[in-house]
């Protein structure tokens, strides 16, 4: 009845959802099992304030995966959805510790723990405040959240090099900033199978937050002059015509009367033939 309830926000409580409700219980009891009942629950249910779902309340109330939590931690998620709006770790401590305890007590009636166990579980504190939720690559969250609503995601992402680009990057924002630089993005990416192993969106900039650091500049459309920088690059890194340290003036060029200019929606179709025959002869030489 909860997960249905869940299931169905923004319904009346009366007694004709009541006995909607009952039928789509009995549906779901015979469909399923016990344990992917519980489940549902245990992955919609509230956990006081805005935490949804066990896995969110675990990082959120104790900085860890539900996997890692003691008997005491989790006897405290367990009560939690009972009275979320009542009971959470910010407020009405004693009675939590309270409904914890007799969880635990119940534990131990029945076996399930042993009385070290029961008595450690005991003495262990309630979380003081929660834990902000992990944070490593939030453009990436917001896109995957978009696109896959209500799924779980397992993604290629390595949790220390992207820990390590994050830092680069932010190391580098300061002197980007200086430059009037308020962009830039990183994405890395296994050669062999295309895996993305570290996303960076957008630095942000605490001086100026006007300029934002929201917009996901990987995403983000370019022009097509932009597209092509970095296969030229390339072409001449191979060809060691080019460093990489090595600076390119962005001043007036000229190559034998054509002279690139800055994207403009109005010369688009000259200026995209004139460079696409530029990128065939560098490629063709």
């Amino acid at each position: 009845m909860q997960v249905i309830r869940l299931s169905r926000k923004g319904k009346p409580r009366n007694v004709w959802q009541k006995l909607i409700e009952i039928v789509l219980a009995v549906r779901m009891e015979i469909s399923y099992t016990k344990i992917e009942i519980l489940s549902q629950y245990s992955s919609h249910a509230p956990f006081g304030g805005n935490v949804v779902g066990l896995e969110a309340a675990s990082w959120r109330y104790f900085g860890r995966d539900p996997s890692t939590l003691s008997w005491a931690e989790a006897s405290v998620l367990a009560v939690l959805p009972n009275s979320p709006s009542l009971v959470h770790p910010a407020k009405n401590r004693d009675a939590l510790l309270k409904k914890r305890n007799v969880l635990l007590e119940k534990l131990y009636t029945k076996s399930i723990l042993d009385s070290l166990s029961y008595t450690l579980a005991l003495l262990e504190p309630l979380p003081e405040k929660p834990y902000p939720l992990p944070q490593l690559a939030p453009h990436l969250l917001d896109r995957l959240y978009r696109l896959n609503k209500g799924e779980r995601i397992r993604s290629s992402i390595d949790k220390n090099l992207q820990e390590r680009v994050n830092r680069i990057l932010e190391i580098h924002s300061m002197g980007l900033y200086s430059n009037e630089i308020h962009g830039a993005a990183c994405l890395v990416q296994e050669v062999g199978n295309g895996e993305v192993l570290a996303y960076y969106g957008n630095i942000k900039n605490p001086i100026h937050p006007e300029y934002g650091g929201d917009v996901d500049v990987i995403i983000s459309p370019r022009s097509t002059g932009s597209i092509l920088k970095p296969v030229l690059f390339a072409e001449m890194m191979y060809r060691g015509d080019l460093l990489p340290g090595t600076l390119i003036p962005d001043i007036p060029t000229y190559y034998g009367g054509f002279s690139p200019k800055n994207y403009n929606r109005d010369m688009m179709a000259s200026y995209l033939q004139k460079m696409l025959l530029h990128v065939l002869s560098i490629f063709l030489l």
